[in-house]
């Protein structure tokens, strides 16, 4: 079998002159071997957007229960940019029917996913554990003297593909964030794709280009059908070309067209991070699924 890659990176102030990128070559088997620790020649001129609206840690969430998406008019709940709940619904029910390629429920590492047993400390004194807890994946990230984020991406090139994740808010400080990435274009790590929750029930989107330059897709906007802090959610996001739908628990909340230049494709992976300096955030993973035509 052939050995697995995945990166972890961070995201910094534009003031910063290089993004610290941590990798760690694994066996087919999980098992882990040398830690690489290099300095990725990428100045980011923009973070994800600042100033989440202030909530509690934990706040409540919306109290009714996730509508399903079964006909088109159910899917009109989200804010549509693009497109129409009719489109966001055909969308859906044609990734149905894709192949699925991959699914891990994330219990172990059976995919080449980051995996430390202590936390890593970044440059700038924040810390970050991925880990295998109880039967699932979880990322716990404590920001230093800025605000910033990790993610990890297990190494893949996926075209069209429709992309989901279970998702639990264990704890968060309000400046939170936390969901899907896609399209991380390996071969130059300053290039993806976000598909974030707040802690206080809202989803954005938004987009690092191939210069390290951050793109807002989707401001702050009310998430349609998600359950309250302290239950699973689910992430999903269909790519087609660079046209891309998504959903919270299967609800339609925008279908948004995007040229990602140099990353048309590339690999899929989850991301956590806050805004705020000395602050933290904990969420757990389960159910990674991908689809392909």
């Amino acid at each position: 079998m052939k050995t697995s890659r995945r990166v972890d990176w961070i995201f910094v102030p534009a003031a910063t002159a290089a993004v610290l990128l941590l990798g760690w070559c694994c066996t087919a088997s999980g098992q882990q071997a040398t830690l690489v620790a290099a300095s990725v020649n990428a100045t980011l001129t923009a973070q994800p957007p600042q100033g989440l609206p202030a909530a509690p840690t934990v706040p409540a969430g919306p109290t009714a229960a996730a509508t399903f998406l079964s006909t088109p008019q159910a899917a009109a709940g989200g804010n549509q940019a693009q497109g129409s709940s009719v489109q966001g619904y055909a969308v859906a029910t044609e990734a149905i029917n894709w192949k699925r390629t991959k699914y891990d429920p994330l219990t172990t590492n059976l995919f080449g996913w980051c995996e430390n047993s202590k936390p890593i400390v970044g440059s700038d004194g924040g810390t970050s554990r991925f880990f295998f807890n109880q039967g699932v994946y979880e990322v716990s990230y404590t920001t230093g003297d800025t605000g910033a984020s990790r993610w990890c991406a297990p190494y893949g090139t996926y075209y069209d593909f429709s992309a989901s994740i279970k998702t639990l808010l264990l704890d968060a400080d309000s400046s939170g964030y936390y969901g899907l990435v896609f399209r991380v274009y390996q071969q130059s790590y300053s290039s993806l794709i976000g598909f974030w929750l707040s802690p206080s029930g809202q989803y954005y989107v938004g987009a690092f280009d191939e210069h390290g330059n951050y793109v807002s897709l989707q401001d702050l906007t009310d998430a349609s059908g998600l359950l309250p802090n302290g239950q699973w959610n689910k992430l999903t996001v269909d790519a087609e070309g660079s046209v891309f739908t998504f959903f919270v628990n299967d609800v339609f909340q925008t279908q948004l067209t995007y040229n990602s230049g140099s990353a048309a494709h590339g690999s899929i992976g989850v991301s956590v991070g806050v805004n705020s300096p000395h602050r933290s955030i904990d969420v757990q993973f389960s159910d990674y699924e991908v689809r392909e035509p």
